[in-house]
């Protein structure tokens, strides 16, 4: 009789362990999830920094174009270092500079990345937003910073 009882607690206690190990499996996967996400958005900012200065410096050392023109990163990582140069970016990323001088990022971010680019910008009058702009069609950007910044920045991103 004694023999049943084990063969019982066993019966009882095998799918016990495999709760168990599923529920530790899915909190790992879980966790893991979410330092991948976090860990892709890190690196799609740094991208997105990295594209933004080396355009910064290109437009510094370069006059402003007769019309106004979009860059490619081909275009404008010929102002970096070469080790900075040599970075992959995103073939769809474009700089757009007008007669006047200005410019602006025109770059396809992911939402939870987008979410963090407007800390990247201080804000100078305490009007810093983030908001959405129209583009072509039914395309919407995010424009960052004053209103009026934000405008100009889209309406160059429209014509790229």
């Amino acid at each position: 009789m004694p023999r049943e009882r084990r063969s019982y607690t066993w019966v009882l206690g095998i799918p016990l362990l495999v709760l168990i190990l599923l529920s530790t499996l899915v909190s790992v996967y879980q966790g893991g999830g979410k330092d991948e996400i976090d860990t892709q958005t890190e690196t799609e900012l740094a991208m997105y920094r990295t594209f933004v200065s080396a355009a910064d410096m290109h437009f510094k050392k370069e006059p402003a174009p007769a019309v106004t023109t979009a860059y490619t990163w081909e275009q404008i990582k010929v102002s970096l270092p070469p080790v900075m140069a040599q970075a992959a970016m995103n073939p769809t990323w474009k700089a757009v500079r007008a007669s006047d001088g200005s410019w602006a990022a025109c770059t396809e971010l992911r939402e939870v990345a987008l979410a963090s680019v407007g800390g990247l910008f201080p804000a100078e009058d305490g009007s810093m937003a983030t908001r959405p702009v129209p583009l072509q069609g039914a395309q919407v950007g995010m424009g960052v910073g004053a209103d009026a910044v934000a405008t100009a920045a889209a309406n160059l991103c429209k014509g790229a």
